[in-house]
């Protein structure tokens, strides 16, 4: 599945932002593409994995999609960069709550807390 949207972005025009789903619409991949600048930044692996705001988006194809990403085995992303970066330097990012997350999923990002909760429920 394919969708896409647009904003303005003050001094460059459009932004298109292309997003590849699987069936059950998580994101596989996107990219961000402002044509009057030609800058293209692709997102091999999203942190965020669902859609925003679904209802704002417009249907893709996979041809329009592969028009500005064609398959390139090995290409990595400035997002990739940057997660190489700051796990090479032992940086710890913090996560955060979403309002999409399972209860399991929340548990799993913060487990002290989730310790926590789970001691008063047996109290």
């Amino acid at each position: 599945m394919y969708f896409k949207t647009s904003q303005y972005v003050p001094g460059k025009g459009d932004a298109w932002m292309f997003y590849e789903c699987n069936d059950d619409r998580t994101v596989r991949r996107y990219m961000t593409y402002i044509p009057s600048t030609r800058e293209l930044d692709k997102v091999t692996k999203p942190f965020i994995r669902r859609l925003m705001k679904p209802e704002t988006l417009m249907d893709s194809s996979q041809e329009e999609f592969h028009q500005y990403w064609p398959p390139e085995p090995g290409e990595l992303t400035s997002q990739d960069v940057v997660a190489e970066e700051v796990a090479r330097k032992g940086i710890k990012v913090r996560k955060y709550f979403d309002p999409n997350m399972t209860v399991g999923d929340a548990m799993a990002v913060h487990p002290r807390e989730a310790q926590k909760q789970i001691s008063k429920a047996a109290k």
